[in-house]
């Protein structure tokens, strides 16, 4: 399953078969994200980026450059209407959703890319297109590239599905480590901030800390 709705994907989809309640969820899969790439001359670029080494110097060039080809590559036909139907089998009329990235190499045993990939929330319906183009290019951002360069990830053959959510109303928001990384591995850390997670993942934050036994 990962293979086709990458991680994120793979793991709602156990969670909907294990019972749990999951916002209304739709997956633009691998196969979506490659027929895009194949179709458009994007492959040409992302040969390129696979064998070519991130520069930190050029790293915001190189990101722009990337985020312009994803945007400007003119979408198949059958692209076009899986992202509309997408939206409207997920977010309400007038309502909006979270866009979210889900590779296939997401956080593995010894690696985390947490905040590596784009993730977009309360996009409403004119905004949808640009935030999965720009999920899909953030595969070949320089600092997810450079990561898996260092952890020796093989390259060659990922690819970006996109989890596509209806927003709701959070309360509060958090993630669970079942080890805790910073302490006793027999615990379970669960890290809450008021609102929406966006502010937990990306630092602006500090969360109220939960210790668990496991």
């Amino acid at each position: 399953a990962t293979g086709e709705l990458g991680g994120k994907g793979a793991w709602l989809d156990r969670l909907l078969a294990a019972g749990f309640r999951v916002p209304t969820t739709t997956v633009l899969t691998t196969a979506l994200y490659e027929l895009v790439v194949r179709s458009t001359g994007l492959h040409e670029l992302v040969a390129e980026l696979v064998t070519g080494r991130p520069d930190p110097d050029e790293a915001v060039t190189e990101r722009e450059r990337v985020e312009r080809a994803f945007l400007e590559a003119p979408l198949p036909p059958e692209a076009e209407v899986a992202l509309i139907e997408a939206f409207e089998a997920t977010g309400h009329p007038g309502g909006q959703v979270a866009v979210r990235s889900s590779a296939t190499v997401e956080d593995m045993e010894g690696t985390s890319f947490a905040g590596q990939y784009q993730s977009f929330l309360g996009v409403d319906r004119d905004g949808f297109e640009r935030a999965v183009r720009l999920v899909w290019a953030s595969l070949w951002h320089p600092a997810p590239r450079a990561y898996r360069r260092f952890h020796g990830v093989d390259q060659s053959n990922i690819g970006m599905a996109v989890v596509v959510m209806d927003m709701i109303e959070a309360e509060r928001a958090g993630v669970a480590f079942t080890r805790d990384p910073g302490g006793d591995a027999e615990n379970i850390r669960v890290e809450v901030v008021h609102g929406l997670g966006e502010q937990l993942v990306s630092g602006a934050v500090t969360p109220k800390v939960h210790l668990l036994p496991r």
